[in-house]
């Protein structure tokens, strides 16, 4: 038994209820078109986040490149 043992609170009823009320508010939060818009526009930002680093990176890498094609 390590130091975070939960077996004895997740066979308590109160807890079970805790975690089905916590699944059908996270299930309604889902399907809610403002949450959506929100994941959408974090996935948008990650995406252009990822473009733009691997643009610097290629940048960084030019002069390096422009060298190794002379040899």
């Amino acid at each position: 038994m390590g130091p975070f043992d939960f077996s004895s609170i997740a066979a308590q009823p109160w807890f079970q209820a805790w975690q089905r009320a916590v699944a059908d508010s996270m299930a309604a939060a889902a399907r809610d078109p403002r949450v959506m818009r929100l994941g959408a526009g974090m996935l948008r930002s990650q995406l252009l986040w990822s473009r733009a680093m691997q643009t610097m990176w290629q940048a960084a890498w030019a002069p390096v490149d422009a060298l190794a094609d002379r040899e």
